[in-house]
């Protein structure tokens, strides 16, 4: 036996429906679950052209999987935006930024910063965009990569 993939992952959110409009209305991403159970929300989202991983639009609140204390210092990190959901791709990494940009998402580095990442064994060199606070990270793909050196 084995675990053959990873279905879900949570992205711990302040506010759940701000968070879905953020990655459906801004993003492009759509809702794979929304379901209700008493005062617990499940929110799942994922890229409209990817089957999963799911990211759950985690509620951030004390609950007994996380103490208030534990929740304070998740709120820090996530003020000083220091949390993110990990990288996204995309074919276009300049029409993507000029994309969201229009629709008020905010960056912390314009398309074009340069950077080396893992992938397949082999280090490479990449464009990047890096999206300001908390709920999403950076976006690199071939469409983005600078020649390899």
């Amino acid at each position: 036996m084995q675990i053959n993939s990873l279905s879900h992952t949570p992205v711990y959110v302040v506010d759940q429906e701000r968070a879905r409009q953020f990655y459906v209305d801004k993003l492009g991403f759509e809702v794979r679950s929304d379901l209700k159970m008493g005062e617990f929300r499940w929110l799942t989202v994922a890229p409209k052209a990817q089957r999963q991983p799911e990211l759950i639009l985690m509620p951030l609140v004390a609950s007994p999987l996380m103490d208030a204390t534990v929740v304070a210092a998740f709120r820090a990190l996530q003020d000083k935006g220091a949390l993110g959901c990990g990288v996204l791709e995309t074919d276009d990494c300049q029409a993507l930024y000029e994309s969201l940009k229009k629709k008020g998402v905010a960056f912390r580095t314009p398309p074009g910063t340069t950077a080396v990442w893992p992938r397949g064994g082999a280090p490479r060199r990449f464009r990047q965009l890096v999206l300001a606070g908390s709920t999403a990270g950076i976006v690199p793909t071939a469409g983005c990569s600078a020649p390899r050196r």
